[in-house]
């Protein structure tokens, strides 16, 4: 997957003889020859086979939604000082899309908003162009390495679909950047109201107002919680929550892994 390759690795040559995450999937055996290293290498990254008959096999491309940011926090600058001249490009593109410094696009605590909103904005522009930059620093290491990474194709976890749109080309890093940026603060604003003085949040009101959206649409917002451990106990959990509540209060979100599902907790519920 895309985002397994680690960022601290950006920014410089790297020596790979196989991509990080082609290395994971399919890892050589201990007494496999150097020299057959090579060929099956190839295969992998350009789609194409030594010998006739063979399928071709191409990875695709995923990227994470906004349900992982929090192992995006605190990044190094590495993507955003990387001598790749397409790295640097997607973060000078993001940013005249949304009228900002590309520096204010990397991912930081520093360049994190106070206002919930604003926060929310800047972490899904910012996630959408770390995952962009992430992807051409890839291929451009592969490509130095000798190789050509061909992807068969670009998918992603709920907000990954917008990152994925732009690496498969249907749409711009522009363009990607506004939608990211925009959408979870029109999902919040339409659902809660304006609940600070934020000036994104009135320009987001002003905008819903102009379609007929004046009232918040979500008289009960509710909570994602995370629930994470052994995978027998997260069971067990969900099954005591499931004897406990009814739906309408706390529902299955998203199984995420054997060990973490996350639920939707209606603020009643919560607050009771």
């Amino acid at each position: 997957m895309l985002n397994a390759v680690s960022a601290t690795n950006a920014g410089r040559n790297v020596d790979i003889e196989k991509p990080v995450f082609l290395e994971r999937i399919m890892p050589m055996s201990s007494n496999q020859k150097a020299e057959d290293r090579k060929p099956q290498a190839d295969a992998w990254t350009s789609g194409q086979m030594d010998k006739p008959g063979d399928i071709a096999v191409r990875p695709v491309g995923f990227f994470p939604g906004l349900g992982s940011r929090a192992a995006y926090r605190q990044l190094e600058r590495n993507l955003f000082d990387s001598d790749v001249r397409d790295v640097r490009q997607v973060f000078s593109e993001g940013a005249e899309a949304l009228g900002s410094d590309p520096e204010r696009l990397v991912l930081q605590e520093a360049n994190i908003p106070d206002d919930r909103i604003e926060r929310q904005a800047f972490l899904g522009a910012a996630l959408l162009v770390h995952g962009i930059a992430l992807h051409r620093y890839l291929v451009d290491a592969a490509r130095r390495s000798g190789s050509e990474i061909r992807f068969a194709a670009f998918t992603g976890e709920s907000f990954g679909i917008i990152t994925a749109a732009v690496a498969a080309g249907a749409l711009s890093v522009a363009d990607g950047t506004k939608i990211a940026h925009a959408l979870a603060p029109f999902i919040l604003v339409g659902a809660e109201g304006v609940t600070s003085s934020s000036p994104l949040q009135a320009r987001v009101a002003e905008t819903l107002a102009a379609v007929g959206v004046t009232q918040p649409l979500v008289a009960q917002p509710a909570h994602v919680v995370a629930l994470t451990g052994h995978p027998d106990v997260v069971n067990r959990v969900l099954v005591a929550i499931s004897d406990a509540y009814d739906v309408s209060d706390v529902e299955l979100h998203k199984t995420y892994a054997a060990n973490q599902a996350n639920v939707y907790v209606r603020s009643g519920v919560r607050e009771s």
